[in-house]
């Protein structure tokens, strides 16, 4: 199965199974309260990939108008070396977050060799259209974003790649763009209802 869209990861969970929390049954998991922020917590990432994604595109867009009418690009490039080092850190504590247990209580190779525990695992780690072993290796994944040295270093890069992140965001206030925005605001006020 490919990767799913918001709407029919969610539709996938309405599958019958029987679910408890708290020691109750739960008809619907993505009705029950205390699993909706789990949701929002996915859409949030979707969604941040998404606004990266459209600014790259446009800020590509810009840089080549830029240079076919020899005008400065306004900020839009320069913007995702503010949004990316802040987009990555938030998606690690969401991933942290939803993740849970799962990231450290993995099972290896040999637990799954293992003929005492392996119908086990694979009966009670399964999600509902991923193996036991995809589901772990999943988890896995995230560990090594999140919890390992690799990680770690990419972070670092991503944060610190655009130069003193204070003085990336600092200079925004001297782009030309800014004085737009102040016009913008002036009017506004100014403005009779």
């Amino acid at each position: 199965m490919g990767i799913r869209t918001g709407r029919e990861f969610t539709a996938g969970l309405r599958d019958g199974r029987t679910v408890y929390a708290s020691g109750k049954r739960v008809e619907q998991v993505t009705d029950y309260p205390p699993f909706r922020g789990a949701l929002a917590s996915l859409g949030e990432l979707i969604a941040n990939v998404e606004l990266v994604s459209g600014l790259v595109r446009f800020g590509a867009q810009e840089v080549i108008a830029a240079k076919a009418e020899l005008t400065p690009p306004r900020a839009i490039s320069a913007t995702l070396w503010v949004l990316i080092p802040q987009s990555q850190v938030r998606a690690i504590q969401l991933i942290r977050e939803l993740s849970g247990s799962g990231l450290i209580m993995t099972p290896t190779e040999n637990d799954f060799a293992n003929p005492e525990i392996a119908t086990y695992l694979e009966k009670y780690l399964r999600g509902k259209n991923l193996s036991a072993r995809d589901r772990v290796q999943l988890f896995k994944l995230a560990w090594d974003l999140v919890g390992e040295p690799f990680g770690s270093r990419q972070l670092q890069y991503e944060w610190f790649y655009a130069g003193d992140p204070y003085f990336t965001r600092g200079r925004f206030y001297s782009l030309p763009v800014v004085q737009e925005y102040k016009e913008i605001v002036t009017r506004l006020l100014h403005r009779k209802a």
